[in-house]
This record gives C-alpha cells, sequence and structure tokens, in this order.
C-alpha cells in the first residue's frame, strides 16, 4: 500500500469514529502513534519544524504548505527563502553570520542559511560515500536547504548523494524497534541508539536485505553487549 492510500484510509477511518465513537476498537491504528521509535528517552524539540512530516498530495495542499513554510521563515515567500539559500548557501559559515547579522536576518532564516553552507560543504567529500555516511551526513538537515544545494551543485556527483538520500535512503525504516531490545532483556541505554543505528546502516549499505538477516545481525550486536 502506498503512503498517500494508506493517509486515505487512515483519515477515513479518523473520520468515521470521530463520527461514532462507539465503534472505535481498542487497538484502533488512530490510537497508536505510528513511529517504532522507543520512549525511552526524552522528546527534543527541532530547532526548525520538519515541515516534511506534512501530508500534503494536491495543488491545494502544496499551496497550503508552502504558504506555511513562508510564515515560519520571517515571513518571506518560498521563492525569496529559496532565493537566499541559492545566492548565499555557497558561503563559509563565518560569512554567513557575519552577513545574517549585518543584515538583520531573522533566526530561522539563519539558520536555513547556514545548513546550506554546510551541506554545500559537505557535498565534495561525500560524493562516492556509503549511503549510511550520507544519512548520517544529512537525517537533520532541512529538506529546503538539501534541495537549494542540489539546485546550486550542477554536477552529477555532487546531486546523486542529495537525490539518494531525499528519494530512498531516508526512508529506510527497521522491523526492530527499542521494546523489541527490552524483550531481549537489554534495559534502556546509549546502547539502543548504537545497536539501531547499526542495523540501520547494514540496510543501507546491502550488508541487510531481509528481516531475517536484521534478527542474525540483531542477536549477534546483543551477545557482544552481554
Amino acid at each position: 500500500m502506498s503512503d498517500q492510500e494508506y493517509d486515505r484510509v487512515f483519515d477515513r477511518l479518523l473520520t468515521v469514529e470521530k463520527q461514532f465513537p462507539e465503534l472505535a476498537a481498542p487497538d484502533s491504528p488512530t490510537r497508536r502513534i505510528g513511529s517504532d521509535l522507543s520512549h525511552d528517552f526524552p522528546e527534543v524539540a527541532h530547532h526548525i519544524p520538519m515541515l516534511s512530516l506534512d501530508k500534503v498530495y494536491t495543488t491545494l495542499e502544496i499551496s497550503a504548505w508552502m504558504e506555511k513554510l513562508s510564515t515560519q521563515a520571517d515571513h518571506l515567500s518560498l521563492k525569496q527563502i529559496l532565493g537566499y539559500l541559492v545566492w548565499l548557501g555557497q558561503l563559509p559559515e563565518p560569512t554567513l553570520r557575519l552577513i545574517s547579522s549585518r543584515l538583520r536576518f531573522k533566526s530561522n532564516l539563519k539558520r536555513l542559511l547556514i545548513e546550506t553552507s554546510k551541506i554545500n560543504q559537505a557535498l565534495p567529500d561525500l560524493a562516492g560515500s556509503k549511503p549510511s555516511e550520507i544519512v548520517h551526513a544529512f537525517e537533520k538537515a532541512p529538506r529546503l536547504s538539501l534541495y537549494a544545494a542540489y539546485v546550486v551543485n550542477e554536477a552529477q556527483a555532487l546531486r546523486e548523494p542529495l537525490w539518494g538520500f531525499v528519494c530512498q535512503w531516508a526512508e529506510v525504516t527497521l522491523h526492530t524497534t527499542g521494546d523489541d531490545l527490552r524483550e531481549l532483556g537489554l534495559r534502556p541505554s546509549p546502547a539502543y541508539g548504537r545497536i539501531l543505528t547499526t542495523l540501520r546502516d547494514a540496510w543501507l549499505d546491502g550488508k541487510v536485505q531481509s528481516r531475517a538477516e536484521e534478527k542474525a545481525l540483531l542477536n549477534k550486536l546483543v551477545s557482544e553487549i552481554e
């Protein structure tokens, strides 16, 4: 089932349950958090909103998303924001901080510029890198900064890491969750993050290609801790 079809069915179920609460089952998908992340760690607020998590499918929804984005970046239009990122995003971070101060850019635009600069600076070293290395480099980057870097860098070798991250590797998910680690006898600790990251990296780099292979690697990692 595609993401769009899942969202359509999920939204329909949500509407029905609101109209007929007595029909809502205790194990309804609407009552579960759609994530397999562990709840043993505190939540951390993103400095830059992850608007890429919004559901957008129609032209009208895209326009609304763009309007939402512009209101969170100094009330600039999307075209203006991209213009700044493409124009200034190739400059080194110290220069950007000075320019942002001189031009009195607000914090959101300043952060986007700095993130764009970091991406542009990192790209030459990432050409030909493993997918896992590229994901580690870009997983916290704002999508708008990634897009601006893609526009600026016309060389195919520099665009490939950006394209691969956004279109393939950023969506890789695991079968293993924090609950699975707890059931294996591991207490919540930083080891959770290391294990899950190692499993994800294995999927990204092609070292794991099935659920059975993921489980085998998981057991190996757990045995090394014990």
